[in-house]
């Protein structure tokens, strides 16, 4: 809102106060020469104020007292005035103040983040107002938005033009903040309770495939369906295909890693991992086989392509060769560039 706009409603208020007041000390006074010219005593008029006051159960409910002529009757200018001043107020304040809040909104920060996503400067600016322009329609059109947007920056004293509201929405949606035809935006995309579990453990366990994520999360095959691809639309998690398997990751993970990623996060290879993980000493093929209750060569499938990403250290006493855990290159492997 323009600072002469609001200068010159605050003008209004202003003069609509002062010219209430104006009526009431006129009608105070005029009131006083009636009741000496009536004859009228203080205490009679204190008995019509005290039963104004009363709020007791009878006078409330009874018929025959017209409350309203008695508060709109001429011995009580007061509420008269106090009526022609906030019957005004009541229409005025609500528009300064919504005026104010958004003009507050447009200057929050210079930059904000959105589920690790950073936007600043004007991006804020259009996203606040794409999140208004949702509120009024079904889903997000860019074409409709920065109409919407247009005419609401004209009214917000906004610096850009058409051309330029529609290259910051572009950068928006490649930021994945917003998504063309669809209601939500990156900031609510997690607020869905089941949508939030099943990023949470894909986030937890990378690689892991479709069906180990719906067994685990305890929803429908469909359900993982609609979520897993409104994830993928906000660029939360990427979908890869690995060895006749749909495996989920966090998308801001090297996908170099994928492949070793979605090894580890098979059952039997975190049943290997946290064996690993307690016995730290380091353990022999045989004990890991026998502890486990696992094939051999299945244990030794595993390791081998856990080798090739130096996620083991190996040892040998007395020409028995012990495997632990690389502790640092496993930590480096989930660590986001």
């Amino acid at each position: 809102m323009k600072k002469s706009k609001k200068i010159f409603i605050i003008f209004l208020i202003f003069v609509g106060i002062l010219t209430s007041l104006i009526s009431f000390l006129h009608n105070l006074q005029m009131d006083k020469l009636r009741f000496r010219e009536e004859g009228i005593s203080i205490e009679q008029v204190q008995s019509n104020n005290d039963l104004i006051i009363d709020s007791s159960y009878e006078i409330v409910f009874d018929n025959s007292i017209d409350i309203y002529d008695l508060l709109l009757n001429n011995y009580n200018p007061l509420f008269t005035t106090a009526f022609s001043i906030g019957t005004p107020l009541l229409f005025i304040i609500p528009t300064l103040f919504s005026n104010f809040s958004r003009s507050d909104k447009i200057k929050v920060g210079s930059c904000l983040e959105i589920e690790g996503v950073k936007i600043n400067g004007e991006e804020i600016n259009v996203f606040i107002f794409i999140q208004e322009f949702l509120n009024h329609n079904r889903v997000f059109s860019k074409e409709k938005a920065a109409q919407y947007i247009k005419s609401r920056y004209d009214k917000a004293n906004g610096n850009l033009n058409h051309n330029g509201i529609k290259a910051v929405i572009n950068s928006l949606m490649e930021k994945n903040i917003i998504v063309e035809g669809s209601k939500l935006t990156r900031n609510e995309i997690l607020l869905n309770s089941n949508r939030k579990q099943i990023y949470d453990f894909i986030i937890e366990n990378p690689g892991v495939h479709r069906n180990k994520l719906a067994r685990k999360v305890d929803l429908s095959t469909y359900l993982i369906k609609w979520h897993v691809s409104m994830l993928i639309k906000f660029n939360l998690i990427r979908e890869q295909k690995l060895s006749n398997f749909t495996a989920y990751f966090d998308s801001s993970l090297r996908q170099e890693n994928d492949l070793l990623l979605h090894t580890i996060s098979r059952d039997k290879c975190v049943r290997i991992i946290n064996f690993l993980e307690i016995n730290k000493e380091g353990s022999t093929k045989n004990q890991i086989s026998k502890e486990l209750n696992m094939h051999f060569n299945t244990i030794s499938n595993y390791l081998k392509k856990m080798d090739k990403f130096s996620l083991l250290e190996r040892k040998k006493v007395n020409n028995i060769e012990y495997i632990s855990l690389n502790d640092l290159n496993f930590k480096l492997l989930k660590q986001k560039p």
